[in-house]
């Protein structure tokens, strides 16, 4: 390989990340401490996709173009991976070194300076042998390396490249940084030219400052290097100056420069102005206040002034309840306390289970039961009622609790702490409180009568989704809770669980990941409960997870091979490998069945997901001790397609037209009967009987 392209990872993903892999989650510490946690988390990771795949926007899209036009190899400088291949499989992650945001790393390491060199050298020891800038130039003795970089991850490599002798170093080229005395001496003479100039109105490269370094590789791919593939740093100089020198930088206008604080006191008070669109208020900014914002920094104090407007922040409200305190787990603050049962709707919200525009799992709850509900009211509005049972709710960080002065009782259990607890009172959909047991009581006490009854509460401090939606499983376990609910809730939950909730993650996950993988043949094909509505979506997600476990459980299943021996983990790579190669086989043999509801395709349909199950763990079994496993899958898979009736026509082993299939125990049976005969026959007689 002559050359070798390297760019930045983006906070932008194809798909949502979980709780358990956001950089908010770590426990403050030592930079060590910090690290350690991370490792571990990135080491417990099941569901990875290609960095290619994962990574999106327009920065690296631009990488990957630079990278097909030049026919460069590419790597990423990732802040949670270290130095990682675009080909390589990674899971998805959200943590950045940029401050300001939720999920900055800075903002862990509380006992020390943050070092980025250290802890970029300390990702790099995840691998072996050990990954860095200075080990990939010398394992390409021959290339030129091309590094796209902006600021803040300069700092994170600037000492990794300082380890290469000045030889090694003439065959480094440095994009990014417009200011070249932001870099070290010895890096300086590698440093390519690149500026606004970019972004004259006449330019295909022009853009925003978060794709600039990637603007400028994708300039030196079109540009530069075809008409320089061995030159010097000097000739790749001189071709960046001819090629820019007819370009001019736009203006750039005189504009305020202002804190945090001042431009969200702006924004709202802009907020009328601007129709409350974010596209809208960041004109009345920038072209009418004449405020100085970067588009990042927009979005974020956008959000902030928002907030402050739904919750009404000029006029602080919030309930003040006496209450007692304890400490459970790492740390987590529980309260319990007594509050009029009307007033639990008002500072707590019923979070349903639904999917956010990035499609990240959201809410946990059932769907109301309006005949329980009734048939509480009834009881409450008798009068004089006792409701000793206690509602469970998940509180933000945001409550605040203030310790009751005095000395304790004499020979008191120092068990808790009582005081007054301050819950703020918001708007529906952004309250600090989410009710994660008694939602259908709590909906009664809001419509009785005899609302000024006193009910318990039992609340806990969770940051995140991920440990609310652990208690309301725990909660609910013995509950009538939805199969479908609760599968689809598990892959999102990464904590200890009871026996038979932990088997499940595993088929859930996959089932998760089949839906939302671009490169599945079941992507957006499948039905969750938090997705009903989806006009694409036909199989129901429990076929598909009962395909899943059946295969996994089987001695002789196909997913088999991949299960946990004692205490070791899974291997799910391979369980979702082995799916998404037999199914795409499978969507390849019988097109004119694949994507149809039910109704039209019983291939579809559960029975069908179900009996072709079967058969994959038959055929993919088969095909895994041979030359080409997707080779040998679909051929299997042609020979037997004569015989199948999917969409038409009679299966003529069974007697049953093709639509007269359903799930039953009968039918099911001798549709996985048949199928496996004939792969049988096939595959002994190279033909059909």
């Amino acid at each position: 390989m002559d050359l070798v392209f390297i760019t930045t990872c983006t906070n932008r993903k194809t798909i949502g990340v979980s709780d358990r892999l956001q950089a908010r989650g770590l426990r403050p510490g030592t930079q060590d401490d910090v690290t350690v946690q991370w490792r571990r988390w990135l080491k417990e990771a099941r569901l990875r996709l290609p960095v290619r795949d994962l990574y999106c926007g327009r920065g690296f899209s631009e990488a990957l173009a630079a990278a097909e036009s030049a026919e460069a190899d590419l790597w990423v400088i990732s802040g949670g991976l270290g130095l990682i291949h675009a080909n390589e499989e990674i899971p998805p992650y959200d943590l950045t070194l940029s401050t300001g945001s939720p999920n900055t790393i800075r903002d862990k390491v509380t006992h020390e300076s943050f070092d980025p060199a250290r802890w970029w050298s300390s990702l790099g020891r995840r691998y072996r042998p050990k990954r860095s800038l200075a080990a990939l130039a010398r394992q390409h003795t021959n290339a030129t390396l091309v590094v796209a970089v902006s600021g803040s991850y300069l700092e994170l490599i600037s000492d990794d490249l300082d380890e290469l002798e000045d030889d090694e170093l003439d065959r480094v080229r440095l994009i990014g940084p417009q200011a070249i005395d932001r870099l070290p001496e010895r890096l300086r003479k590698c440093h390519l030219p690149y500026d606004d100039r970019l972004n004259d109105s006449e330019s295909r490269y022009r853009g925003t400052r978060a794709d600039f370094s990637q603007r400028a590789l994708r300039h030196f791919a079109d540009r530069v290097w075809p008409r320089s593939r061995r030159g010097s740093i000097s000739e790749h100089l001189e071709l960046i100056n001819d090629s820019l020198a007819g370009l001019t930088p736009p203006e750039i206008p005189d504009r305020k420069q202002l804190s945090d604080e001042e431009i969200v006191d702006a924004i709202v008070a802009a907020w009328d102005r601007a129709d409350g669109k974010s596209s809208r208020m960041l004109r009345v900014l920038r072209d009418e206040e004449r405020i100085a914002c970067e588009q990042g920094r927009f979005v974020r104090l956008f959000a902030t002034a928002r907030n402050r407007i739904v919750a009404g922040q000029n006029q602080p409200k919030h309930v003040a309840l006496r209450a007692v305190r304890t400490i459970q787990g790492e740390g987590v603050d529980v309260y319990s306390f007594f509050i009029p049962g009307s007033l639990i709707t008002e500072i707590a919200d019923i979070s349903r289970i639904h999917r956010d525009e990035n499609d990240e799992l959201e809410g946990f709850q059932r769907k109301e039961i309006r005949r329980h509900v009734n048939s509480i009211v009834e009881y409450l509005d008798q009068g004089t009622v006792l409701f000793p049972n206690s509602i469970t709710l998940a509180l933000s960080p945001e409550v605040e609790f203030k310790q009751a002065r005095g000395r304790e009782p004499e020979g008191a259990l120092e068990t808790s702490q009582a005081g007054t607890l301050y819950i703020p009172q918001r708007s529906e959909g952004n309250r600090v409180a989410w009710i994660v047991d008694g939602q259908q009581r709590s909906l009664a006490l809001a419509k009785t009568k005899n609302g000024n009854l006193s009910v318990p509460v039992v609340a806990f401090v969770a940051e995140d989704l991920e440990t609310q939606r652990e208690q309301f499983i725990l909660v609910n376990k013995a509950k009538p809770l939805p199969t479908r609910l609760i599968n689809e809730l598990l892959p999102e939950v990464d904590t200890y669980l009871p026996r038979d909730l932990t088997a499940r993650k595993i088929p859930s996950a996959l089932c998760e990941l089949l839906n939302r993988d671009p490169n599945s043949p079941f992507h957006g094909l499948i039905k969750r409960m938090s997705s009903q509505t989806s006009d694409h979506a036909v199989v129901v997600d429990n076929a598909i997870i009962n395909m899943i476990k059946e295969s996994i459980r089987a001695p002789n299943g196909a997913l088999a091979p991949f299960k946990a021996l004692g205490k070791g983990p899974s291997n799910t790579e391979g369980m979702y490998r082995t799916l998404v190669m037999f199914w795409s086989a499978v969507k390849e043999t019988f097109p004119e069945a694949w994507g149809l509801p039910p109704a039209n395709s019983r291939l579809m349909h559960s029975v069908g997901i179900r009996a072709m199950g079967e058969l994959m763990d038959r055929i993919a079994t088969r095909a895994s001790v041979t030359p080409v496993p997707a080779t040998h899958i679909a051929e299997s898979l042609a020979l037997i397609a004569p015989r199948c009736r999917w969409v038409e026509g009679v299966w003529e082993d069974i007697g049953l037209a093709w639509n007269e299939v359903e799930q039953t125990t009968r039918h099911q049976r001798a549709l996985s009967q048949l199928l496996c005969h004939l792969d049988y026959a096939a595959s002994v007689q190279g033909r059909l009987p």
